[in-house]
């Protein structure tokens, strides 16, 4: 793999705009560190985004998304074109409540077709919410 070139995090955040589902979340990038792997990206709370009505409380799945698009993205940093998600495993630590939420996601492994990816999920307080792992196919 060390062909690939990095993006910039201005190119890297470009695609990410562009990207719907990023989009739909509000899902930015805070820090792009290409020389530790490193990506770590935000979403604000929406109430599309809650576990029930009237509640601030996000759905997993919302948590799990975030996961999954900041730990695909910091693959795309490094220079891979697509890499679609091979399975993904997230472990909940402690409701996300009314709050921000910011993923710090760093490549295990990148390799020639398969990459693994861990990431960390912080509330506002610095609280670890959630922990994950992601694997990529690598195209």
């Amino acid at each position: 793999m060390s062909d690939l070139v990095s993006l910039s995090e201005t190119e890297l955040a470009e695609i990410l705009a562009e990207t719907p589902m990023a989009r739909f979340m509000n899902i930015e990038i805070d820090a792009w560190r290409p020389v530790e792997s490193s990506l770590t990206c935000t979403m604000p709370m929406r109430d599309e985004l809650s576990n029930l009505p009237d509640c601030s409380s996000y759905h997993g799945g919302a948590i799990a998304a975030l996961i999954d698009t900041t730990t695909c993205f910091v693959v795309i940093g490094m220079g891979v074109e697509t890499c679609p998600t091979l399975g993904i495993q997230v472990d909940y630590l402690r409701p996300a409540v009314n709050t921000a939420l910011m993923c710090v996601a760093s490549i295990r492994r990148l390799g020639s077709r398969t990459s693994t990816v861990d990431a960390d999920v912080f509330n506002e307080k610095g609280q670890l919410v959630a922990v994950g792992r992601c694997g990529f196919l690598v195209s």
